[in-house]
């Protein structure tokens, strides 16, 4: 009689990476681990992190030489590699055997691979969260040392009030990889700051202020991102106020419906009697963006 069978995680094991100890300037490469790796000819692996001989980095097919050297089938080396990086196996779980033709129709002879795809299934589920990272991006500045390079830079007209920078607007970049309805979109701002004001009674902020755009490229109105303002350190002079600081602003904002662009901006905002100072952005700075794609795991949180 037939049984129901759902599959049982733990019976997955993830094997470890192992450390390399060598790699050869050949073709195909021939990397030497520093202890057993475990892996048997046609295994498939991935290398990482292996310095000089960059050409091993990657995934591949393998031909085992012996418990402690595989070939990297295919490959071509660049250089002698010494011991850095990881060979990890892109197998797990146990090995089950396949039924070839002539073996007894029994249910002996299917049920270990078929359990084994059930568990295999049952743990992918297992470790699968809300959502899975679908891109991610760095978009760097750097003056080169050029002193006093200016980013942007505001005068204030208003107090108490959040106003965009005067330079481009106050725009920091686009953001749009594809985006669809419900994506999360991690952003985070860093650089280093200057400002001057004539008022003693006088404090700044900055922050980022984001809007979405539709496949048309119409936006709608800037706001600001929940949680990345920061507030700047002063120093009182006899004129004024003066200060300079680095800063880190980040937030989150998930895509409406209909949107498939982003657009991150700053803002800074001028405390009591702000109006006439004036706040600089100068030097290097960077913005890294992650965006995070929900799975149809939804009920999930990891």
């Amino acid at each position: 009689m037939s049984s129901l069978y759902d599959g049982i995680p733990s019976n997955v094991t993830v094997p470890s990476a192992v450390a390399i100890a060598s790699s050869t300037n050949a073709t195909p490469i021939v990397v030497t681990t520093s202890s057993p790796h475990g892996l048997t000819t046609g295994s498939s692996v991935y290398v990482y992190q292996h310095n000089t001989n960059t050409a091993a980095n990657g995934t591949w097919k393998v031909s085992v030489v012996n418990s402690t050297s595989i070939i990297l089938v295919g490959s071509v080396g660049n250089g002698v590699g010494a011991g850095t990086g990881y060979v990890q196996d892109m197998g797990y779980g146990a090995s089950v055997t396949i039924p070839s033709d002539g073996d007894p129709a029994t249910a002996s002879s299917v049920n270990t691979p078929l359990e084994g795809i059930a568990d295999r299934t049952a743990f992918i589920a297992l470790n699968t969260g809300s959502y899975k990272m679908f891109a991610t991006g760095t978009l760097p500045f750097d003056d080169n040392g050029t002193e006093g390079s200016t980013f942007m830079s505001h005068t204030f007209t208003s107090p108490s009030t959040w106003e965009p920078f005067t330079t481009n607007s106050g725009l920091i970049a686009t953001i749009s990889p594809n985006l669809q309805a419900g994506d999360i979109i991690d952003v985070a701002f860093t650089g280093s700051c200057y400002w001057t004001s004539t008022f003693f009674s006088y404090y700044a902020l900055l922050g980022l202020y984001g809007k979405f755009g539709d496949p048309s490229g119409s936006y709608g109105t800037a706001s600001k991102l929940s949680g990345s303002g920061q507030r700047l350190p002063t120093q009182v002079t006899p004129t004024g106020q003066i200060g300079s600081c680095g800063f880190h602003l980040r937030s989150q904002a998930v895509v409406p419906s209909g949107k498939q662009a982003f657009e991150l901006f700053l803002y800074g905002y001028s405390g009591i009697s702000g109006a006439g100072s004036t706040l600089t952005v100068l030097g290097d700075y960077s913005t890294i963006y992650t965006i995070w794609r929900p799975t149809s795991f939804s009920g999930r949180v990891g």
